[in-house]
């Protein structure tokens, strides 16, 4: 699959081109093209298979040759011209069929080009690529249906020039922010030489001075003693800016370092910043190798974690990204990160300090060459990859994006042809009018007990949005007394953790704000264990659903001491009675719930404690929550009291339902009732009030008389101004409605107030009223 590599990987990577062995054609025209080819001279070479190509007997292997030359060059047009000869050859393979589609999709003829990727299909099923295309015939308009996400604008010329400008990296000097990269511009360095592929420039690194705009203002040789002979750059930072990554050719200490096939690969290099501003010593990554190519490095901003683009072994497809971690001084073992990569090219990765990762690749579903993508960190993984969409991609390679913390706004490199293009690659400044999709994070911890720091296995731990006071998860920790909760929204969270014959001593609070790379912990919920311990469950009476958010208040008859607690998500609290022998004690409250919307109740709890254990206080309580200011007709199932024409006494009727209030009210002795009365329009307003306030005094009378407390029963006469239907009679004090109509307005309503305890609406005293 080597042939398949392409100019970028060469210029950042020089991922070792295996050197193919050359059909015997006894012609001196191939074997020349051959010494070109094996010596990455592309486009002298790309001329001589051409003549081979067109022949009538030509061989496939000049075919692809020819092909694959112009491909490595950009040519896309030309390279498209041989493979679509090579598909109609018996030689051709499955990779050529990709590499057709590839031509195909960067001269955008997306049609054509699933056709042959269909092919392709046919011919490598189990291929990633393969199947991911095939499960996906309709990308581009996919990709392509929010073109206005982006506001993309080339930077101007101090940066870019007519050679290669690309591989953008964020560098901050003394507070000041600047732009690196990687540029072929011609210099006045001896070492200047021309890269033999396509005739430009090797690399150097660069670095420019950005105005509050995010536009350049100076650029220049990014040298500080990092200078090579050969390929310099891109080059990244951590640790405030005071470690440096530089990716450069196998070359150090006047030694280049060549590979079996003589190739100089790419290697990355390590230097940290000195008191005088200089770069020291650059040390090799232990992971180097003369055999494979190593570089392009990301690190997370405190220089632990490291991604980077590599062909070492192991690698799915012509490079992949790595990862290693910083740990006791010591880089770890390289891991491949198997959830982004695939069997063509995944390069140039950033690491965000959000945990983000962004990449290049020509080998997940997308618009033609390298496109960028954007994978969200899940702890030790990522989520599937996303393509960052057009117009920040198209077909042709867009490639080393980096972008700031709260993905607004960044940098990136394409060779994309437009009118202010500058040439090769150029580097690009990206606004983003569009959010991404919400970020997901891994949430870490352990169930510890407090005395022993022991792990619990066996606990329940419940994830809480501190804002919606809504459960997210809920896990039990297996034996390892551990957790992880997974795909967790950007917000407030606590952890809760609960376990029989123990008491919760703290649980953890935080924001994903404070999340590395995707990952908050530790997230503990601490416990110890009860010897002794009270549990309640309140639950709503109408629908005996928990109730969590109640305010529980436990008073002590015997010390008068108070505590304070407020239900969980399960509806229930738990008191640790640590005031208590256990056993041998005796629990005598006196308990107030209370919830916002709802009526309080005070309740006596005794309860003696004969043995250590838990004591459920539910089994002893009958909870009723009634929300305030709510019409009790439903809930108790009352009808309004009618009354007769200019009367105010209590009709049999009346009677019927001021019985079942009666009843209700002795079943809530927490409830507090105002009782409103109404008449018709018929008679002038201040007589109409006194004959309301006559009609409240008399419902509430009866109340009393059958047991009800006077100070759990008020009463408000509205006279007139609250009709239900059309009878109003001003100015005349007449009104042509029947007496049936009238009779529906000449009633008295009840409404829960207030939670008792002597505590009265403020819009009410007894039989006060308020205009």
């Amino acid at each position: 699959m080597l042939q398949n590599i392409t100019k970028k990987i060469v210029l950042f990577l020089f991922a070792g081109l295996m050197s193919f062995s050359a059909l015997s054609q006894g012609g001196m025209k191939q074997r020349v093209a051959d010494r070109l080819y094996d010596d990455l001279a592309f486009y002298k070479a790309a001329e001589l298979y051409s003549e081979l190509a067109k022949k009538d007997d030509a061989t496939p292997y000049q075919i692809r040759r020819a092909a694959e030359c112009y491909r490595f060059v950009g040519d896309w047009t030309k390279a498209e011209k041989w493979y679509e000869k090579l598909s109609t050859n018996a030689g051709a393979k499955a990779d050529d069929f990709y590499n057709y589609a590839q031509m195909l999709k960067s001269n955008e003829k997306y049609k054509e080009a699933n056709k042959v990727m269909d092919k392709f299909f046919t011919m490598a099923s189990s291929n990633s690529i393969a199947k991911a295309h095939n499960a996906n015939k309709d990308y581009v308009a996919e990709l392509k249906s929010k073109p206005n996400r982006y506001v993309i604008a080339i930077m101007n010329d101090d940066v870019n020039t007519k050679f290669s400008d690309f591989g953008p990296n964020y560098y901050t000097v003394e507070g000041q922010s600047q732009l690196t990269f990687a540029s072929a511009r011609k210099n006045m360095a001896l070492l200047n030489k021309d890269f033999q592929w396509d005739g430009s420039h090797f690399l150097d690194v660069y670095s420019s001075q950005l105005g509050g705009d995010g536009e350049s203002v100076e650029v220049n040789k990014f040298d500080k003693g990092v200078k090579s002979k050969y390929h310099e750059g891109p080059a990244s930072f951590s640790n405030d800016g005071t470690k440096l990554y530089l990716t450069r050719s196998n070359y150090l200490n006047r030694k280049k370092g060549l590979d079996s096939a003589r190739d100089n690969n790419l290697k990355l290099y390590l230097a940290e910043m000195g008191e005088d501003g200089k770069w020291g010593h650059l040390s090799e990554f232990p992971y180097n190798s003369d055999d494979y190519s190593l570089g392009h490095a990301t690190v997370t901003a405190d220089g632990k974690t490291m991604y980077f683009t590599s062909d070492m072994p192991g690698t799915k497809g012509l490079t992949d990204i790595w990862k290693s971690t910083f740990d006791a001084g010591k880089w770890g073992t390289p891991v491949n990160v198997k959830e982004v990569n695939t069997e063509g090219r995944e390069m140039f990765p950033y690491i965000s300090k959000e945990g983000v990762l962004y990449f290049s690749s020509d080998g997940h579903v997308g618009l033609g060459g390298l496109d960028v993508y954007r994978a969200v960190g899940k702890g030790e993984s990522f989520s599937k990859p996303e393509n960052m969409g057009f117009p920040l991609n198209t077909n042709f390679d867009d490639f080393a994006l980096i972008i700031n913390k709260d993905e607004t706004e960044g940098y990136f490199s394409s060779n994309r042809i437009t009118d202010d293009s500058y040439g090769n690659d150029d580097i690009y400044r990206f606004i983003v009018k569009e959010p991404f999709g919400p970020r997901l994070f891994v949430v870490k911890g352990c169930a510890i007990e407090d005395k022993t720091e022991a792990k619990l296995s066996e606990t329940k731990v419940q994830l809480i949005n501190l804002d919606t006071k809504e459960v997210i998860q809920t896990i039990t920790t297996s034996a390892s007394g551990c957790y992880e909760f997974l795909d967790v929204p950007e917000g407030r969270y606590k952890v809760n953790g609960s376990k029989d014959n123990y008491s919760k001593v703290s649980d953890k609070s935080f924001h994903t704000d404070d999340a590395e790379n995707g990952l908050y912990e530790p997230a503990n919920t601490v416990l110890k264990k009860r010897e002794c311990g009270l549990i309640g469950l309140i639950k709503d009476k109408q629908t005996g659903k928990p109730l969590p958010g109640t305010s529980v208040v436990l008073r002590d008859k015997t010390t008068g001491g108070t505590q304070t607690f407020t239900t969980d998500a399960n509806g229930e609290f738990s008191d640790d009675l640590a005031n208590f022998a256990c056993p041998g004690g005796l629990i005598n409250y006196d308990v107030t719930f209370s919830k916002d919307g709802f009526v309080p109740k005070k309740v006596t709890f005794t309860h003696p404690i004969t043995k250590p254990g838990i004591v459920k206080m539910e089994e002893s309580l009958d909870v009723d929550l009634i929300p305030f200011g709510m019409d009790i007709k439903e809930m108790c199932q009352i009808k309004d009291l009618l009354y007769d024409f200019d009367k105010s006494y209590i009709r049999a009727d009346a009677a019927v339902e001021l019985n079942k209030l009666i009843a209700c009210m002795k079943a809530n002795p927490g409830m507090v009732v105002e009782i409103g009365s109404h008449t018709d329009c018929r008679a002038s307003k201040r007589y109409n009030e006194k004959l309301s306030d006559r009609r409240a005094k008399s419902a509430r009378k009866y109340v009393i008389k059958h047991g009800i407390a006077a100070d759990r029963i008020f009463g408000r006469g509205y006279g007139e101004i609250i009709l239900l239907n059309r009878c109003a009679c001003e100015p005349t004090n007449k009104s042509d409605c029947s007496e049936e109509e009238h009779q529906l307005n000449r009633r008295t309503e009840f409404r829960v107030v207030s939670g008792g305890d002597g505590v009265k609406n403020n819009s009410t005293n007894s039989f006060g009223r308020t205009k």
